[in-house]
């Protein structure tokens, strides 16, 4: 009985052994790959296989594949620039700037001098200084009151009637008179003059004259009158007061 049983479990392992040997295959020779991908500078090789396989190779790279390009820039922040303005001191609301001087030579013929001016802030002063009038000399004799006796010879000198300046200020649109004045003629005869001006608006200021040489000059305060940004620490200011007595004075520009 166990010799038989020996035999049959004999017989089914032979079987099994035989059955299991069938299913695998034989070896076959191993054929190296026709291509070989490196990892050199990211560029791709074809050909034989190279013996440094998995080292850095800088030195090749098949351009088809592989362009130059441009580091991608890296966003940087743009520091804020920022403008420093200019400090200004503030001229008193009394006191008044020059804004305009100039000479005309009107000696040997009528010349008129046109300027215009937006007064937003009154009052303005115009001021002027008569130079070289002309002037008329002679001598002449006088006549005695006493027959018998010679008279005495006289000097004179005095502006030449034709010697005359005139400022007229009109409104610029309507050609309204708002002031005039001046030296000579119909005017006095004095060399110095202030004149003030109250009424606003667009100025029409004219300048003529003839044997003078005047030099002119506007004051106006800077508040509404002068733009803000304008540095006024060049610009000559002075009261109202004393713009008023400039005529006085003798003088334009304070030296």
């Amino acid at each position: 009985m166990n010799i038989k049983f020996l035999l049959v479990a004999f017989a089914i392992l032979i079987l099994s052994f035989t059955l299991f040997s069938g299913c695998v295959a034989p070896p076959k020779d191993v054929v190296p790959p026709a291509e070989t991908v490196t990892q050199g500078g990211g560029g791709y090789s074809s050909g034989t296989t190279n013996s440094n396989a998995g080292q850095a190779n800088p030195g090749m790279t098949t351009p088809a594949l592989v362009a130059q390009a441009t580091v991608y820039p890296t966003r940087t922040s743009t520091p804020t620039l920022y403008q420093t303005q200019p400090v200004f001191t503030p001229v008193p609301e009394d006191q008044v700037c020059l804004i305009y001087k100039d000479s005309f030579n009107m000696t040997f013929q009528v010349k008129t001098i046109a300027k215009s001016f937006d007064l937003k802030n009154p009052p303005m002063y115009i001021n002027y200084t008569l130079t070289n009038p002309f002037n008329v000399t002679g001598t002449k004799i006088s006549q005695s009151q006493y027959n018998n006796q010679a008279g005495s010879t006289i000097s004179y000198s005095y502006y030449a009637p034709y010697s005359y300046f005139e400022v007229t200020v009109r409104n610029a649109t309507t050609g309204e008179i708002y002031t005039q004045d001046g030296f000579g003629t119909k005017y006095d005869q004095n060399l110095n003059k202030t004149i003030q001006i109250n009424t606003p608006g667009q100025l029409l200021i004219e300048m003529k004259g003839f044997n003078v040489t005047p030099t002119v000059g506007f004051w106006v305060k800077p508040s509404q009158n002068i733009n803000e940004s304008v540095d006024l620490s060049t610009t000559e200011c002075e009261t109202q007061a004393y713009v008023k007595r400039l005529n006085q004075i003798g003088a334009i520009f304070v030296t």
